[in-house]
């Protein structure tokens, strides 16, 4: 799959009820955690009183069928690797600027230590050497992900066409790396993000304001892989 559909929940009960839409269909799913700090906004668990207001006991949603991704918009990814890992996190997305290099490679090492997948994010205001320099580390990185907004840990964000040229880039330079792309990701905007040279797509409310989930996903499914197509050949 291509489409990863991404949750940024107010409260759990959103987490459970927009996993159990797409379920069926989707091997991995985005939560997005933002603390309000590294980004505006706010996101469970921070709008709910943080990481100590949530239940130990805390399972997620389908996890016998599900994958599950945390895009961590946080100051402070350090810690907060060590919570999705007990929840059952597979991949981490840390992004560049959320806090030092050495920070940063630190939450690499910890990943490798969970045997969980790492992704790079990288801001479309920051100088793509910012990310350079860390994918230079002796550390496994499996993707990139780059935003489609201009301004992360928002939904209907308008579409930030810098971020085209940015996938081009990477791809020059690291032409085997995985590069994903979240925000304002959905219908109008995957031919441009495909031709661009990306991988992976996270879609958000293109998906859960549709009415049909999985049958936008399937139909975005088949948008992408016809564009792949059409591209690399």
């Amino acid at each position: 799959m291509h489409i990863i559909p991404a949750i940024l929940p107010e409260d759990w009960k959103e987490v459970e009820e927009k996993v159990a839409r797409v379920a069926k269909h989707a091997p991995w799913v985005q939560i997005d955690l933002c603390d309000g700090v590294f980004v505006p906004s706010k996101t469970w668990p921070y709008a709910q009183g943080g990481w100590q207001a949530t239940p130990q006991d805390l399972e997620l949603p389908f996890w016998q069928d599900v994958n599950y991704e945390f895009d961590l918009m946080v100051s402070d990814p350090v810690s907060v690797v060590e919570k999705v890992m007990e929840l059952g996190g597979m991949r981490a997305v840390i992004h560049v600027g959320s806090a030092s290099e050495e920070e940063i490679l630190k939450v690499l090492r910890a990943l490798e230590h969970y045997d969980m997948e790492s992704v790079l994010a990288i801001h479309n205001d920051q100088p793509l050497e910012q990310l350079f320099a860390l994918l230079g580390k002796d550390h496994q990185v499996h993707a990139v992900q780059c935003m489609g907004i201009a301004n992360p840990g928002f939904q209907n964000e308008p579409f930030d066409e810098r971020v085209l040229e940015r996938i081009k880039t990477i791809k020059e330079k690291y032409p085997h790396m995985l590069v994903t792309v979240d925000g304002a990701v959905g219908f109008e905007t995957v031919e441009p993000l495909v031709r661009a040279g990306a991988d992976k797509l996270v879609v958000g409310s293109d998906i859960f304001e549709s009415g049909d989930a999985i049958g936008t996903m399937k139909e975005l499914e088949k948008l992408f892989n016809t564009l792949h197509d059409t591209n690399t050949h």
